[in-house]
């Protein structure tokens, strides 16, 4: 078996070019550039943790989505479906049924309660035993 166009495909891919690096750059610089502007609107920690708390219920059901699904998740769940019947699917059905809801429900009564973490909002609905035993 010749194995030469494989490790020249290897080494190929583990170096980077100029152009790489241009990209690279113009990426970071636009991220600081997007942090500038967007960042001066903000007052202190709460603005820039919690959006004014007006951030409206499916802004914040993507953002459970952003932080949870990653490369490998969209890469490998096909291949895991495929090969288990598609019983896997039911996971993501459940999945995306549960970010809706909490979206709807839960971060309204958040917003409420002026809690950011479910332990503050179990302290302030049921008492601080609730909140220690939770």
């Amino acid at each position: 078996m010749n194995t030469q166009p494989l490790l020249a495909a290897i080494e190929f891919t583990n170096s980077l070019q100029g152009l790489d690096y241009l990209v690279v750059a113009v990426a970071i610089a636009a991220l600081f550039v997007i942090a500038y502007f967007s960042g001066r609107k903000e007052r202190d920690t709460r603005d820039f943790f919690l959006g004014k708390r007006s951030v409206p219920p499916l802004v914040a059901c993507l953002s459970f989505v952003a932080a949870e699904v990653s490369a490998v998740t969209i890469v490998s769940v096909p291949g895991i479906a495929f090969n288990e019947g598609w019983f896997y699917l039911q996971f993501f059905v459940g999945s995306a049924a549960a970010r809706v809801f909490i979206a709807f429900v839960f971060i309204p009564v958040f917003y409420k309660f002026d809690c950011t973490t479910i332990y503050e909002f179990l302290k302030h609905r049921f008492g601080d035993a609730t909140r220690y035993t939770g």
